[in-house]
């Protein structure tokens, strides 16, 4: 199948691991989507016949669906096994937060389901030709190894997921599948270039989103216990900052992807017109 670009060589054990984490991240979703399927389904008020008609739908339309894809990547054109993956993690990724928000609601909840449990069971031989792929290219993955080691994922999920849903009840299968594809779709963004942006890390992109996230959070808890007076008494000060930094942008801001939107302080570069979304909102 077509690639985006002739991986760079590395070593063996890089790329089995990195291999072996995109493995088991699919197991584990593997689990909370087919394993479980039954018992969300049926949490959600379908009878075990509507459950049979939908899995019976899903499984028929992904047999139809994975050759027609594995033609497509074939020709070499824009869809090529990572994109298909990245775009299938994408998909699932918004349908369970669809159904996290539609408890009960059979008329959603059936295409949705059946449309991730298809495309679950359709992007797992991409991952196989993702691998082959690679491997042709010169990367030394160890497949036997990754694969078995990535599906025992699926037995650890497993081992857990049981008491989880009797604890938590069966939403947890959804937090844990969104969880997981957001860990999915940073594995093949990280292969695209693994010698510079990411230096090789797996989950560079996971931990950047993470660090930024915790960043998030801890600013909004120190920023709502702030005082009204605090705010009143820096809104305008504080626009008229933004202002200055946005009139900077045109003379010695940063281009970058064909647009100058950016000043660059060291290796550190900033937005001003993101800051001057929030001095608008505070000033009035």
């Amino acid at each position: 199948m077509a690639s985006d670009k002739t991986p760079q060589r590395s070593s063996g054990i890089l790329w089995t691991i990195r291999y072996i984490l995109i493995n088991a991240t699919y197991f584990a979703a593997f689990c909370t989507i087919h394993a479980c399927a039954a018992v969300f389904l049926l949490g959600n008020g379908f009878s075990n016949t509507e459950v049979g008609v939908l899995l019976a739908i899903a499984n028929i339309l992904s047999a139809i669906v994975q050759p027609v894809i594995a033609g497509i990547i074939d020709k070499q054109g824009a869809l090529t096994n990572r994109r298909f993956i990245l775009i299938s993690v994408m998909t699932i990724l918004t349908g369970s937060v669809i159904l996290l928000f539609s408890t009960n609601n059979k008329i959603v909840i059936f295409p949705v389901f059946a449309l991730i449990y298809m495309i679950q069971f359709a992007y797992q031989p991409v991952m196989t030709a993702l691998c082959f792929e690679y491997q042709k290219a010169g990367c030394r993955i160890m497949y036997g190894l990754a694969r078995g080691l990535g599906s025992a994922s699926f037995a650890v999920t497993s081992a857990f997921i049981g008491g989880l849903i009797e604890e938590q009840g069966i939403r947890i299968l959804l937090y844990i599948n969104i969880i997981v594809m957001v860990l999915s779709a940073s594995y093949p963004r990280a292969w695209y270039d693994p010698g510079h942006v990411t230096g090789g890390n797996a989950v560079y992109y996971f931990v950047r989103q993470l660090v930024f996230a915790l960043l998030g959070v801890a600013t909004m808890a120190f920023a709502s216990r702030l005082p009204m007076a605090v705010y009143r008494r820096w809104a305008f000060p504080f626009l008229a900052l933004t202002l200055v930094l946005l009139l900077l942008v045109p003379v010695i801001g940063v281009r970058a992807n064909g647009s100058r939107r950016w000043l660059g302080v060291g290796g550190l570069t900033l937005q001003p017109s993101e800051l001057a979304k929030l001095a608008v909102i505070l000033s009035f």
